[in-house]
Parts: structure tokens; sequence; C-alpha cells
């Protein structure tokens, strides 16, 4: 049997099936930002301490989030408009901040294809800008441009510096540059992931699906290291073999760490508490303490009661039980 097929309908299948193992592979080779998934944060130093001119930039697929969206990239001290931040809110909105403001856009950012997203600022050309795939789509112009202020802070990757607001989704790029990159370098970085870095880069980062402790820039000099501000146990070992459990009956026995709280290990008191994660690198223990929720140390013993209780007890034995029990409730028990 012979089967004809048009020579044009070939080539667009196949172009189709390019672009889908593109997009396949990316997404397998991506890193998965969520609230189990490791943090990544360039250390406080002076090459991120940038007051001048700046550009922000990343590839990322944006899951479903909350109003409060997720960072991208953030060097902000939280509830203030000290350093810069790339992040998500509104939900999967699009905003940059800094102390000249907020250049917001409402970007519906989509979870099932890559976007490009870049932030620039500069002082003496007067530019805050956003971009979304290569197109400039926010300009917060008028008023002063100030210096960016310059706080202790780590450049934080899908969070802010403390560890919360977690970006849901996946990210595959991401880069810092001291210089406020043009539209068209922009664009050119949108439609072409393996382009060359601009110059003016600080810190370039390719991420994989399991990224190690220290990831390597691709270009500039700055290095991303996993952060210790993570919610969960990081086990970068192999589990293998077989070892034997205790005999002592009621023993607690797990062949890896606690992942989340609900899988750690409490231990305490009744005052004073604490989760065990059991971590191998490094242990976590979350403590837990009374007075966090009752408020300070204090002594709820009441005094001068000696008469309160002698009319109380006098009450009981003339069998008038509901007086006795109202001196007893409101002039007996502890503050």
């Amino acid at each position: 049997m012979n089967i004809k097929c048009n020579p044009l309908c070939i080539a667009i299948f196949i172009f189709i099936s390019f672009l889908m193992t593109i997009t396949l592979s990316s997404a397998q080779e991506a890193f998965l930002l969520d609230n189990k998934s490791p943090t990544y944060e360039a250390i406080s130093q002076k090459a991120i301490d940038i007051t001048d001119e700046l550009t922000l930039e990343a590839t990322i697929r944006a899951d479903a989030m909350p109003v409060s969206g997720g960072r991208i990239l953030d060097k902000s001290q939280p509830g203030t408009q000290r350093g810069f931040m790339l992040d998500t809110f509104p939900g999967k909105s699009l905003r940059f901040l800094n102390n000249k403001g907020m250049c917001e856009y409402d970007a519906k950012l989509p979870s099932d294809t890559w976007s490009h997203v870049a932030a620039v600022y500069s002082v003496s050309r007067r530019i805050m800008k956003l971009y979304l795939n290569g197109r400039e789509v926010a300009n917060l112009d008028g008023g002063e441009f100030p210096l960016m202020q310059i706080n202790k802070l780590p450049m934080c990757i899908g969070c802010d510096p403390e560890g919360g607001n977690k970006f849901q989704g996946q990210i595959l790029r991401a880069a810092i540059y001291h210089r406020a990159l043009t539209a068209q370098e922009i664009a050119e970085r949108a439609v072409n992931r393996q382009a060359k870095s601009p110059a003016g880069v600080v810190g370039e980062w390719v991420f994989s699906a399991k990224p190690d402790k220290t990831i390597r820039p691709s270009a500039g000099t700055v290095a991303l290291q996993r952060s210790s501000k993570q919610m969960y146990t990081q086990f970068d070992g192999i589990i293998g073999g077989e070892t034997v459990p205790p005999e002592k009956p009621l023993s607690l026995w797990y062949s890896r760490p606690a992942s989340s709280w609900t899988e750690a290990q409490p231990i305490g008191n009744g005052r004073l508490g604490g989760m065990v994660f059991g971590g191998i690198d490094t242990e976590r223990i979350q403590l837990n303490e009374g007075t966090f929720w009752s408020g300070g140390p204090y002594n709820p013993a009441r005094s001068n009661i000696a008469a309160d209780l002698a009319e109380a007890r006098r009450l009981v034995f003339a069998g008038k039980y509901g007086e006795a029990s109202n001196i007893v409730n409101t002039k007996l028990l502890g503050q």
C-alpha cells in the first residue's frame, strides 16, 4: 500500500514534535518550587548590594498561589521597601518593588507555558519597568528615582529572606545584573534561552530538577547556596540496603528524616515541647513553650484568701452549695 504525504504537513508535524520535546524536556529539567522544596540564596555581599542600576530576570511557570503571591527574586526587608524584589503579588500577577515604589502588572501568569519575566531600574535613566515575554508591560515614571537601599539580607530565590511567601511553580533560569538591560536585550533573552549573558551580569543560574547544595553561576561570579530556612529536612544521601530494627518493643524506626511537621516526632513535658525531624546533614528541632500562648511567667495564686476560704467552708457545711460555689469561682481560683 502506498501512502502519499504532503511535505508541508510532514514539516509542520516535525516542528510541533520538536517544540513538544523542548517543552517536556524543560519541564523535567526545571526546579519545582513549593512549600516543601529547598530554598536557595545568594549570601549578602558587595556584588548584590546594588543601588543605582539593576535588572532581575527569570524564566518561570506559575502554579496557583494565594493573593499574597510568591517571591521570584527577593532581597528586600519583609514589610518594607528597603532593597528590591520581584514577585507575583497579587496571586499570579507581577510586581517589582524598591524604595521608589511598586511597578505592577496583572500578568495572569500561566502554569502550562514558560514565562520570561524581567524588572529594570535605573536612577540616571529614570526607569522602573516590568517586562513579560520580551514585551514592556508596566512603567512607573514620574517623581524621584532614589538610590535603592542596601540591607544585610541575602537575595532569595522563590521565597522571602525569612523563608515565607514561597513561589509555587517551576523555575528554569534566573539572573541579576548590575545594569539596566535595554528593551532589545530583554526581548532577545526572552526568545533565546541559550543567548550569551549580556554585560553587567552579577550571577545567572540554570536550575535542574534536583540542584546541588551549591548552584554555580553559568555567568557572573555569585553562587547560590541552599538556605537553612526551609521548613523541612533536606537529605542528599542515597538510602540503600537494610538494617535490623531495634528489638526493644515500642521503638520508633524510620528510613529517612521527616519531610514535614506532621512527620516529625514530638517530645516535651506539656510546658516545653519540640518536634524532632531527624536530619542527617543538619538536625532540626522545632520548639514551643507554654508562655508563647498564655503570656509571660506570672504567679497565678491569689493572696489574702483565708477569710473567703473560711466563708466557703461555712456555706458548704450549711448546705448552701450554690453560694459556696460562687465564692470559690470568683475569689479562690487562680488568676
